[in-house]
């Protein structure tokens, strides 16, 4: 119990600064630093930063609870792994145990004494004809025990055969596809042909995917009516073990998903934070694992969350209890269906400091007798003497908790006597930035990337180098969903000097950047946004083949004056596409494409200007407006 209140209030002290982003740390300016820094002394913990960040137009933030919230998608484990495209080649060769059926196109073969070649095909019946013997059937045989058949039928009419002068050779030309039925939560359920060489995945990803509320634990195939596997597809996304690979599909198989029956969110300080379907006889540790271990900085205590059964409540008002567990418990700890786990960092007050402002890194860092210096070298920049012009570097401001516990103390230094000053467990450092500097020599990364932030520019930095520099991109990040902004200098009429930022359309990773450019990772959406002349515009939940006249009319049609000869789609690249009656009509539509239906204009043109620039108005919060699905589904 000790350790749970300790716990709370290392969470309630420092609530405001640790729940925004890194990247929204380094976006804070002078002012809005000057501002959380009075609400950190006057105590105020549970007030948000959304008043702050707004008025300078900076993306919005808001504190973090500790539940999903239905206007963010938490990441589901391994639901991504079916989005992917999947092509087979007619030249693949043919496995040895490939089982002949209907359909299947076979060429026969002989050379020696007697020469000749013939195409057939399996008729439904398994047979093939061949004149002056009849049906033969080679149905459910292998390959080579097909070609054993056909040269004991053949040799009553080629009796060379049987002496080994006349050679006969079976080879499938083309391959039949066979039958497989799906149901439960798959995305498209029904009958589809898949390709005879797939294994499970393959199939699945061939009929559309799995739902988000569909088990991957317990995948069923069913053959004549009975189980013949069931599949765990985790150990393949957790640890490679391709086992599955091995279970062939038959023609008349039924695969069937069936919904997930425990399901746990971990966040905080895993590697991979979100959803995880449990096993009945798995526990936390088990959880963790699958979300690739603890990372440095995190807990040795957790705190879960508990959901309490529909069965055993007292009350909807006591559906939820908290409890603390350590580490060395977690193998004990079994979990209930949508409980949550937090793994939280180690506690501020008692093992950390944080860095806050201009800096390339901003956030915690634990705490170990630590120097201001050994801090701001850790957070990034400060041996760069092109950043160092770039921030206050003579007035590097500290807060301190007083023996209150309450930010009460400001203490000013410099980074040059920053060696000599000892930091206090806690401690809130606030670096500023130099107005008067006029920076033109840094970029800033942001987005889904391991470490967002502003880095030094240098000549022939390229987008790659750049997100290199920035660790690379995270398992969220879309790769295809890249922004640029450029910023460009002109002497206007007057003299005076005219800066625009202008957006790059179709990101290079090769691109050569200009200093101040901004890049953005967006993440992996599965959505799209319908805009415009339509009766209900808004999200549409992503469907894979699915053309732009189904996702206008799930935007409930047409409204009249629509424009419907020229309508216009944004990737989410940057690159805009025009159908019309007489182009672009077959258009691949994208997760995270927005699509417009424009007004008919009664006196004048479309002006496509106009649309560019209300369109980048629209899309440059397209990262706050996420996909509202139901966490569960």
């Amino acid at each position: 119990m000790k350790n749970y209140l300790i716990i709370l209030i290392v969470f309630s002290s420092s609530l405001i600064a640790q729940s925004l982003s890194p990247s929204d740390l380094g976006k804070l300016n002078n002012r809005q630093l000057d501002q959380l820094k009075a609400q950190l002394i006057e105590n105020e913990p549970d007030v948000t930063m959304n008043q702050i960040v707004t008025q300078d137009r900076i993306p919005q933030v808001q504190l973090k609870s500790s539940a999903p919230k239905n206007t963010k998608k938490v990441y589901s484990y391994g639901y991504d792994f079916f989005t992917k495209d999947i092509n087979f080649y007619d030249n693949a060769p043919t496995p040895n145990d490939y089982i002949l059926g209907p359909g299947d196109e076979i060429s026969l073969t002989l050379w020696g004494e007697t020469n000749l070649k013939e195409n057939f095909i399996i008729d439904k019946n398994g047979s093939i004809f061949y004149k002056n013997i009849g049906f033969i059937n080679i149905s459910d045989y292998t390959l080579f025990e097909a070609e054993n058949i056909l040269k004991e039928e053949l040799s009553k009419l080629y009796s060379t055969i049987n002496s080994s002068t006349t050679y006969l050779r079976l080879e499938i030309n083309r391959i039949k596809s066979i039958n497989v039925y799906f149901s439960g939560l798959v995305n498209s359920p029904g009958i589809h042909l898949i390709h005879p060489f797939s294994d499970i995945i393959q199939a699945i990803i061939q009929s559309g995917g799995i739902k988000g509320i569909g088990s991957l634990r317990n995948i069923q195939i069913i053959r004549n009516g009975k189980l013949a596997h069931d599949i765990d597809l985790y150990p393949f996304f957790n640890q490679g073990n391709d086992k599955f690979k091995k279970i062939k599909l038959y023609d008349n198989d039924t695969i069937y998903v069936p919904p997930v029956g425990k399901r746990a969110w971990i966040k905080g300080e895993v590697l991979v934070p979100g959803y995880y379907e449990l096993k009945k006889d798995e526990t936390l540790y088990d959880l963790i694992n699958y979300s690739y271990g603890l990372t440095a900085f995190a807990s040795s205590e957790f705190i879960i969350k508990e959901l309490i059964p529909l069965e055993e409540r007292s009350s909807d008002d006591l559906s939820y209890k908290s409890i603390v567990v350590a580490n060395e418990q977690s193998k004990e700890i079994f979990l209930n269906n949508m409980d949550t786990v937090t793994i939280p960092k180690i506690p501020g007050v008692f093992s950390s400091v944080q860095v806050l402002g201009k800096v390339k890194a901003p956030g915690n860092y634990p705490y170990k007798n630590n120097s201001l210096k050994d801090i701001l070298d850790l957070a990034g920049g400060f041996n760069d003497p092109d950043f160092r012009k770039s921030i206050v570097d003579e007035e590097i401001l500290i807060l301190r908790k007083n023996e209150e516990n309450i930010y009460a103390d400001e203490l000013t230094t410099s980074y040059e006597k920053a060696n000599n000053f000892q930091l206090f467990n806690g401690d809130k450092i606030f670096v500023y930035e130099n107005v008067d500097y006029d920076n033109q020599f840094t970029i800033s990364v942001n987005g889904e990337v391991a470490n967002p932030g502003f880095y030094s520019f240098e000549q022939g930095m390229t987008v790659a180098s750049a997100i290199a520099k920035a660790g690379g991109m995270n398992i969220l990040a879309d790769k295809n969903a890249i922004t640029l902004t450029e910023q460009f200098k002109s002497q206007g009429a007057d003299g005076n000097i005219l800066v625009e930022n202008l957006p790059t359309i179709n990101v290079n990773l090769n691109h050569i950047l200009s200093p101040n450019s901004k890049i953005n990772i967006l993440s992996k959406q599965n959505s799209v946004r319908i805009i415009g002349n339509v009766y209900n515009p808004g999200l549409i939940t992503y469907r894979k083949n699915t053309s732009i006249k189904e996702y206008i009319r799930l935007a409930g049609g047409y409204k009249p004056e629509s424009k419907k000869n020229k309508v216009y789609v944004k990737r989410t690249n940057g690159e805009i596409k025009v159908v019309s009656l007489f182009r672009g009509s077959f258009i691949r539509i994208k997760s995270g494409d927005v699509i417009v239906v424009p007004v008919k204009e009664k006196n004048s043109d479309f002006d496509i200007t106009s649309f560019v620039s209300d369109l980048t108005s629209v899309l440059a919060n397209i990262a706050a407006i996420l996909i509202i699905v139901d966490n569960q589904n």
